[in-house]
């Protein structure tokens, strides 16, 4: 019989002091007429967000979501590396998403930089809103796990 299964850190940003960066709105909702929890706009065109990890390698990035803006397109970086482009449906702010990709991330501090193609211009928002973020997780995890999500 084999034996226990070592689970991977899972560490997740929706807790405001783990979820910050630049060009990121204050802590908003929850909304209970959209099933909404507790949320932040990024803003376009680019939003910085500090992710913490407890070990250097590949990370596992899982940025749940909500889109307005129809053909909308995010480049992630992560310390100045690409990590993808991806064109995310318009999911109106009813219907959730996931969007994952993988990184190799350093001890301690990094940058994940979101580079929006969309954001609401000046006459439709005050504020230059590009994506709605529920929550951001990092799991750390083998070369093999990173190989099989893509990077």
């Amino acid at each position: 019989m084999p034996g226990p299964v070592q689970v991977p850190e899972c560490r997740s940003a929706a807790a405001a002091k783990e979820f910050r960066g630049k060009g990121l709105c204050d802590v908003e909702g929850p909304i209970e007429q959209y099933n909404l929890p507790k949320f932040r706009w990024a803003l376009g065109p680019l939003t910085s967000v500090e992710l913490e990890a407890r070990q250097q390698g590949p990370h596992l990035l899982a940025i749940y979501y909500r889109n307005v803006h129809p053909d909308q397109e995010v480049t992630i970086e992560v310390n100045g590396s690409p990590a993808g482009t991806f064109r995310l449906p318009n999911t109106g702010m009813h219907a959730g998403r996931l969007l994952f990709c993988s990184a190799e991330l350093r001890q301690g501090n990094n940058t994940m930089n979101l580079r929006f193609a969309k954001w609401a211009p000046p006459h439709e928002n005050q504020r230059p809103i590009a994506l709605l973020i529920t929550k951001i997780v990092w799991i750390a995890g083998s070369r093999a796990a990173a190989r099989a999500a893509g990077s």
